[in-house]
């Protein structure tokens, strides 16, 4: 395995791939900030699985961090982040020693990719809304590495699901030649999403916060209910049942004193539309009514949430089907390209 640390590097890596006309192999990006765990691996072992060249990059990005933020107290565990890589036959690692490999005029002078407000993923229950600038640091940072990389395939978790939303819009409008590639949330035993952020929490903590999974099982069972009740008297699923889900959702969570909920929101898979409904209830789209059907466009709903446990911020989601299947009202995030 290679562990790469400059734009140069990496790019004459690609050209010695480039002339390997015969024996091309698709090439697939993972990219991380580090501190892997099984979720990362699970991405590399499908990009792995695919048949693909692997290259895993690493690397904290400064610009997606707003002021305040974790950006100093982020987990930096280089050595065993690429000791776990190599065990598992990735060939690539970009790890760039500091940030001005990437930004070498600095963040403030950076040219960056604009995520604009207007967009759904800046609404009101969303981490648009409470991380303004985040999703510019991460549209930017993506984008560069595509262009850096030149990757078919380009992974990424379920987890953070309005990420992912995000970027596969950004390669869309920007004609990236590069398919998107969505692996599902791989979960503690608990039920826990998996997060490098989990390292912050205490053993007590950890154990609290997994009720967030909980608590979005049981809006999820919620919906179900409300859609098995609708189908037998031959009605739709309406606003209010979505946002009946959520409540139940925000009950649970509450039940633990030690946890604050920042946002529970309600969007649509594919371009994350404010459905309404969830937590803080204003502002609210008041267009929509508890009793108005669900567009019969809508296929799947997304329950996402910020939940802080401690001083910890965790996020996670579910995805409630319009179509019940398996009598759950969940899909599971496939792992075929999103296009």
């Amino acid at each position: 395995m290679q562990l790469l640390r400059t734009v140069a590097e990496v790019r004459a890596l690609r050209k010695k791939l480039d002339e390997r006309v015969n024996t091309r192999q698709r090439i697939a990006v993972v990219m991380t900030m580090g501190a892997l765990h099984e979720g990362h691996e699970s991405l590399i072992r499908a990009a792995k699985f695919a048949g693909t060249f692997v290259l895993v990059t690493i690397f904290v990005n400064p610009l997606q961090f707003a002021a305040g933020e974790d950006l100093e107290r982020y987990p930096r565990t280089e050595p065993a982040d690429v000791a776990r890589c190599a065990n598992l036959g990735v060939e690539v690692v970009f790890a760039p020693l500091d940030s001005n490999e990437l930004y070498p005029r600095g963040i403030a002078e950076q040219t960056v990719v604009d995520v604009p407000s207007g967009r759904p993923s800046h609404h009101p229950r969303s981490e648009g809304a409470f991380r303004p600038t985040f999703f510019r640091g991460v549209a930017t940072v993506v984008s560069k590495l595509l262009h850096i990389v030149h990757p078919d395939d380009a992974w990424f978790g379920a987890k953070d699901a309005q990420q992912c939303c995000v970027v596969r819009h950004m390669v869309r409008d920007l004609n990236m030649p590069v398919t998107i590639r969505i692996g599902p949330t791989y979960r503690e035993r608990s039920g826990l999403a998996m997060s490098s952020r989990n390292q912050y929490l205490t053993a007590k903590e950890r154990e609290t916060a997994a009720v967030i999974y909980r608590a979005l099982c049981a809006g999820r069972d919620n919906w179900a209910a409300c859609c098995q009740k609708r189908s037998m008297h031959g009605e739709s699923a309406c606003y209010g049942d979505l946002w009946q889900a959520a409540s139940t959702t925000l009950s649970v969570i509450q039940t633990e004193p030690s946890m604050h909920v920042q946002y529970i929101g309600l969007s649509d898979a594919d371009d994350w539309q404010d459905l309404g409904g969830g937590y803080p209830v204003e502002p609210q789209r008041l267009d929509l009514r508890g009793d108005t059907p669900l567009p019969s466009t809508l296929s799947t709903a997304v329950m996402a949430v910020a939940v802080f446990v401690g001083s910890t911020r965790l996020i996670d989601n579910i995805r409630l089907s319009v179509q019940i299947e398996n009598g759950r009202g969940e899909m599971e995030v496939p792992t075929e390209a999103l296009e």
